[in-house]
């Protein structure tokens, strides 16, 4: 007969007592993990997320930096009216799609070597 009582740091109770999966809003969303958000890492609630995918940078720019000055040249070029944040919202995804078009690129609306090489900034 045993006389042991399952504690806390003993290396399966976790999982013993914490199986729970809650499904909210149509995600994942795991039961005392300490992270809320869905298993894709982000909310879902936005229609794209500012950086989802990888930025192309030159020289020892930062993404942001690099977003920027993206920014400042198609704004230059008339295709972006907002603010230069150095975010890869919705509106610099729409401009630098519209200058893909126009010139030519693979409209992807991401930053890339060809477009910012198109955009003279390297």
């Amino acid at each position: 007969m045993r006389r042991y009582r399952h504690e806390r740091h003993d290396h399966d109770w976790w999982k013993q007592h914490y199986v729970i999966i809650v499904l909210v809003g149509g995600g994942y969303y795991y039961h005392d993990s300490g992270y809320w958000y869905p298993a894709w890492g982000y909310d879902s609630n936005y229609e794209r997320y500012d950086y989802d995918g990888p930025i192309y940078t030159y020289g020892n720019l930062l993404p942001d930096q690099v977003i920027v000055n993206v920014q400042r040249a198609l704004k230059e070029l008339g295709y972006y009216a907002g603010d230069l944040n150095g975010s890869l919202g919705v509106n610099t995804r729409n401009a630098l799609a519209a200058y893909q078009q126009d010139y030519g690129l693979d409209a992807t609306g991401a930053v890339d070597e060809a477009t910012v090489r198109a955009l003279g900034l390297i």
